[in-house]
C-alpha cells in the first residue's frame, strides 16, 4: 500500500510539475504577446500622431491654394471688366473719329 502512496504521490507531482511547466510557458508566450501588441499600439499612436499633423498641413496648404484660387478669379474678374470698359471707350472714340 506504501508503494502505491509513493507511486500515486510521484505521478501527482510529475503531473503538477508538468503543468506548472506548461502554465509557466503559456504566461511567458501571452506576456511576449501582450508586450508585442503594446509595441505595435505605440507605433500606431506614433504613426497617427504623425497623419494627423500631415493632415492639419495638407488643410493649411489646400486653404492657402484655395485662397489663391479666388484672388486670381477675383483679379481675372476685374481685369475683364476693365477691357470691357476699356474696349467700350475704344469703339465710343472710334465712332466720333468716324463722325
Amino acid at each position: 500500500m506504501k508503494s502505491e502512496l509513493n507511486d500515486f504521490r510521484k505521478e501527482i507531482m510529475s503531473f503538477l510539475t508538468e503543468f506548472k511547466t506548461s502554465q509557466e510557458k503559456n504566461i511567458k508566450k501571452t506576456h511576449d504577446e501582450v508586450s508585442s501588441l503594446k509595441e505595435q499600439l505605440c507605433n500606431l499612436k506614433h504613426i497617427s500622431d504623425i497623419l494627423s499633423q500631415d493632415q492639419v498641413t495638407i488643410k493649411d496648404t489646400l486653404t492657402s491654394i484655395h485662397a489663391a484660387q479666388q484672388d486670381t478669379a477675383n483679379t481675372i474678374t476685374e481685369m475683364q471688366t476693365s477691357l470691357e470698359f476699356s474696349s467700350k471707350r475704344i469703339d465710343t472714340l472710334q465712332e466720333r473719329a468716324n463722325c
